[in-house]
């Protein structure tokens, strides 16, 4: 039989020492190493998601090499079987202080492969065009477009509506030719997302809050919407199919927009009817113009208000 005094002999109780336990600053580096390894993880797919300009294939499920090797190491840093030892803490230490370092450094290329591709996402080296209609509205279909006036460049026309003149008008049957001074009203649809409204001058009355006033040819107005207004008599209605390059200059930002050549109309001066103008700007800029992936294609119905 032990005695009370053996069971609590000093030997005993140094025996019960945790020997291969990892030092606490080894855990803390570890745990705050995978942390930051999965935050940059997460920005990465965040980045890329909101982009919409990921490589084709899905996102890597499992670790990275860098990251596997780490695990492998936490794994090796267990608390062995058998009697333990000092010698025994001293090469745990070691194993956990092997683990910090490798997962701080997968955390770090993690970090630098999402920095990288963030960079990568700001260029667009070429347009790419989504499979969208270029109709774009509920009730066009491609078939229809197919039968308006061709304007050349992809341009395509429907005459709406050709007003009867007002007898004792001057200006009823004058045609909008080059270097003439117009004033429209008009609503812009985004053919590429599903026919949103980014542009509106009226309101749902037919009150003309802001409309837009260019010179024709001047290139202040983007081409499609320029050449698509040409040989239009005062009160006529027309729908303009505007492909991507007659229309907003890629990419675009806020700033440019009614300043610089082939920016308007300016959907900042809209009518809210269809959303404040600061929306507009966005389904504009952000969903279409600066999107790759989205077709840029516009749909724009043009009323003639004044000529000269």
């Amino acid at each position: 039989m032990i005695s009370g005094a053996a069971r609590m002999s000093p030997t005993r109780f140094v025996r019960l020492r945790p020997a291969a336990r990892p030092r606490r600053w080894q855990q803390y580096l570890v745990a705050l190493a995978a942390a930051v390894s999965t935050g940059a993880v997460a920005a990465l797919t965040v980045a890329g998601a909101s982009a919409a300009v990921l490589p084709p294939g899905p996102l890597p499920s499992q670790p990275q090499p860098a990251t596997r090797a780490g695990l492998r190491l936490l794994r090796g840093s267990g608390v062995r079987d058998g009697p333990p030892s000092w010698e025994g803490a001293a090469a745990s230490g070691r194993r956990w202080t092997v683990a910090a370092a490798a997962a701080a450094l997968g955390s770090l290329v993690c970090a630098a492969a999402a920095s990288a591709n963030i960079e990568g996402l700001k260029k667009t080296e070429r347009v790419q065009y989504s499979a969208t209609e270029n109709a774009g509205l509920p009730s066009q279909s491609n078939r229809d477009v197919a039968n308006y006036l061709d304007f050349g460049d992809g341009l395509k026309v429907s005459r709406l509506d050709v007003p009867k003149a007002a007898p004792g008008d001057p200006e009823a049957g004058r045609e909008v030719k080059v270097g003439d001074r117009v004033t429209i009203d008009c609503i812009g649809y985004l053919a590429g997302w599903n026919g949103v409204v980014f542009m509106r001058t009226q309101d749902k009355s037919g009150y003309s809050e802001y409309p837009v006033t260019f010179t024709v040819g001047s290139d202040s107005a983007i081409l499609g919407l320029d050449r698509g207004v040409v040989g239009m008599v005062k009160g006529e209605k027309r729908r303009l199919v505007i492909p991507g390059k007659l229309g907003y200059p890629r990419p675009l930002v806020e700033e440019d927009l009614g300043k610089k050549p082939r920016t308007l109309p300016n959907p900042m001066e809209s009518n809210s009817a269809n959303g404040a103008p600061w929306e507009l700007r966005n389904r504009l800029l952000n969903g279409v113009v600066n999107n790759s992936q989205r077709d840029d294609t516009l749909v724009i119905d043009v009323k003639m208000k004044r000529i000269g």
